[in-house]
């Protein structure tokens, strides 16, 4: 399933307008509309998570690849929420979009602060171990870390400026 995974830090404004968008067209919306625009004039609110996006939301969730809110127990919180958690705005066959509100944001910013390499590459072999992810390859731990790595710097800069943060994925 590990296509490209994109975050964006969004103002307001932007998510008030891909939201009022009818939720069959929110993806196309937003790979036509919002993609260009942050990418051409904003891309230091954009982060982009190569193949790691589904092994960083199984670290972040138990092994769990689901992402509605209810799924999670509060033990998983707020780190569940870094990639596929949030608010669910387009689920379908072709792709997710999910949001996270500024204040989640923050939160999700002073956890991954406070994350360290060895305790998430036990973690990481824990879930090899118990087979999470049968479709998993469990030799790239130091690309997951290097993309936890950017997700800090990221969410940070996102949560100083109050930012939005959607996660986007399309199949």
């Amino acid at each position: 399933m590990s296509n490209l995974g994109v975050s964006y830090a969004l103002v307001k404004q932007d998510v008030d307008k891909l939201k009022i968008v009818d939720k069959k067209g929110r993806l196309d919306y937003m790979f036509n509309i919002i993609e260009p625009v942050y990418f051409d004039e904003h891309e230091d609110y954009v982060l982009e998570i190569p193949y790691t996006w589904e092994s960083m939301h199984r670290l972040f969730t138990g092994g769990k690849l689901e992402f509605r809110k209810q799924d999670y127990k509060d033990k998983y919180k707020p780190l569940c929420y870094a990639v596929l958690g949030g608010e669910v705005l387009y689920d379908e066959y072709d792709g997710y979009i999910t949001l996270k509100t500024p204040e989640q944001v923050k939160d999700i910013a002073k956890a991954l602060e406070k994350l360290n390499k060895e305790d998430c590459e036990e973690l990481y072999y824990k879930q090899e171990e118990k087979n999470v992810d049968p479709d998993a390859d469990y030799d790239n731990f130091d690309d997951l870390w290097e993309d936890i790595e950017h997700s800090v710097k990221f969410f940070k800069k996102a949560a100083a400026d109050n930012r939005y943060v959607i996660f986007t994925v399309d199949f």
